[in-house]
């Protein structure tokens, strides 16, 4: 230690160093934190823009002038000018669509009537809620799904709830259910069979809290899946005649709904199960920020909202009204937002069966 000399430059390097080191990670940090902010604000952007989507897809809905009366996937709210990418700005799109939840079979109508006296005994139950528990057996057995459920659900419907305190003189019903999911949290269905059978299913509000007196909530054949029609028809080239009809210029009617069904086992029974205009529609809306708009990826952030809203018509409103004409009031019912752009997603893919291909829960249910 008599030579101290460069003690000073080494000093000096190793502040420097630690100098550097403090600057880098003071740098990296800041622009973590700007990347943070950034995404942020580009997820609420997205967001904003999916829930400005929802407002677009029931202006689509309150426009439709039911001319003719009954609702299909030929009118306004399904078209391609709703359906197509929308781009905003060179990095914001957006994507939209309905699918009118009145095609599926509402496991809530599967509970049996209150009031409606037994089948007697030998003797076939004619009863609605009896036939939708049939085709949820044929929809189960189709997609692999254990068909005791269905089973299961007349005994859940039939059991007996007990009263909470100070409710004892009032008479208690079993709660309909709020969603698919709660359905297949109830009886053991596992996920990816819950979204499978989205595209056939609902949970809807009965309206009655299930005190219900007669059969609500119809099937509408006009926008019913092929896989619908069949379980609940049961007669493949009846249903073939009922989609013949759909996919040209005219929607299915009474008149085309009996013709159809003439002769058939039960041809009443199975009848009052189907409808022609719906009340339930689901609304979905994907939406990208950040988007590159030089290349075919997607890029940004991605944010999908669903909303399930309830229409009905405006009394008093006449058929020929103008189209400017308020003739619906929408009350939205259920509102779930999701991350990533699943439809802009598939979209971009090109999928041929993005029509009927269901993708993390969310559907493309129109066919």
């Amino acid at each position: 230690m008599k030579d101290e000399r460069g003690v000073a430059l080494l000093i000096t390097l190793l502040v420097v160093a630690l100098l550097t080191v403090t600057v880098v990670e003071f740098t990296y940090s800041v622009e973590v934190d700007q990347h943070l902010v950034r995404n942020s604000l580009s997820a609420m952007q997205a967001q904003m823009l999916a829930r400005s989507g929802i407002n677009l897809g029931e202006a689509f809905l309150a426009r439709d002038t039911n001319d003719p009366p009954a609702d299909w996937y030929f009118e306004d709210w399904a078209s391609p000018d709703i359906g197509s990418v929308i781009q905003l700005e060179p990095d914001e799109r957006l994507k939209v669509q309905v699918v009118d939840e009145a095609g599926k079979i509402n496991i809530n109508n599967t509970r049996p009537r209150r009031g409606a006296p037994p089948p007697q005994p030998g003797q076939p139950n004619l009863s609605p809620d009896a036939f939708l528990r049939d085709a949820m057996r044929r929809l189960f057995e189709a997609n692999d799904i254990q068909v005791e459920i269905v089973d299961d659900l007349l005994e859940y419907w039939s059991q007996t709830p007990t009263p909470a305190p100070g409710q004892q003189d009032t008479q208690v019903t079993i709660d309909d259910f709020r969603s698919l999911e709660d359905f297949g949290a109830m009886f053991g269905i596992p996920a990816r069979k819950v979204t499978k059978l989205r595209r056939f299913l609902t949970a809807l509000p009965t309206g009655l809290d299930g005190a219900r007196t007669g059969y609500q909530g119809r099937i509408n054949a006009n926008t019913a899946p092929v896989e619908v029609l069949t379980a609940v028809i049961n007669d493949g080239a009846r249903v073939d005649a009922l989609v013949q009809r759909r996919d040209g210029d005219q929607p299915i009617d009474q008149a085309a709904l009996n013709e159809a069904l003439q002769g058939i086992e039960h041809q009443a029974q199975i009848a009052q199960l189907f409808a022609f205009t719906s009340s339930y529609f689901r609304v979905y809306a994907s939406a990208m920020v950040g988007a590159d708009p030089n290349s075919d990826r997607l890029g940004g952030v991605g944010q999908t909202v669903v909303a399930l809203v309830n229409r009905r018509p405006i009394p008093g409103v006449p058929q020929d009204a103008s189209p400017d004409t308020p003739r619906w009031t929408l009350t939205p019912l259920d509102w779930q937002k999701k991350g990533g752009a699943e439809l802009l997603v598939r979209a971009l893919q090109g999928d041929p069966g993005s029509e009927q291909t269901p993708t993390n829960g969310l559907m493309d249910e129109r066919n």
